[in-house]
Order: C-alpha cells, then structure tokens, then sequence
C-alpha cells in the first residue's frame, strides 16, 4: 500500500531529487514535491516542506523513524504520515471490515490509489 510522508524543517535550498536520494535508501519511492513555504499572518516560516510518496507503507515506516528528527543540511527535519495517507488507510480498513462481515462494498479508485 502506498504511503506519503509530510516532512517539515526543510532549508531554503532544499531540492526534491536530493531529498528524494536520501529516503530512497528505505525503499522505492514514486514521487518527492517540494511545496513552496506557506505564509500567514501569523507564521512567517520560511521554509519549504515536502511530501514524499513510497510504494510501500512499511518502507514509508521506517524512513519516518531513522530519518524524523535528523538533520539535513543542517536544518532539523519534522516527519510524519501524510494525512491523505492515513485518510485512505482508515478508509480501507473500514471497508474491509464490512466486507468481511458480508456487506459489498463498492470500490472507487480514489479511495484504492
């Protein structure tokens, strides 16, 4: 099953083909975007977050707990699951459960992609 990550604390200089290397080391991965930083009135970080995309949740697992809270580039790195990742794992979880106990359910591709 595939599982994003949402990592914060990223420098201004951080790039998404380097950042994509070092998570790459826990498995395959489909895709690292670097969002720009967001500002509001009451935050003014500067800093960039990204979201990286595994192929598999286990790989996803275990980049989040050797790379959460590590520095990169100097700048200390905040990770956690990405909340559509988790969204989609209740919902799947919730669907399975209906289905085993009898009930059809019917499966849309955004709720299995």
């Amino acid at each position: 099953m595939v599982a994003t990550l949402f990592v914060a604390g990223l420098g201004p200089t951080a790039r998404a083909r380097e950042l994509g290397e070092v998570f790459e080391r826990f498995g395959p991965i489909l895709r690292c975007d670097i969002m720009p930083p967001r500002k509001t009135r009451n935050n003014n970080n500067n800093n960039p977050y990204a979201f990286v995309e595994f192929a598999a949740s286990p790989d996803a697992a275990v980049a989040l707990e050797s790379l959460n809270r590590t520095l990169y580039e100097g700048y200390l790195l905040k990770i956690a699951v990405g909340l559509l990742s988790s969204l989609k794992d209740v919902l799947l979880g919730s669907i399975n459960l209906l289905e085993s106990s009898g009930l059809n359910i019917l499966r849309t591709t955004m709720i299995t992609t």
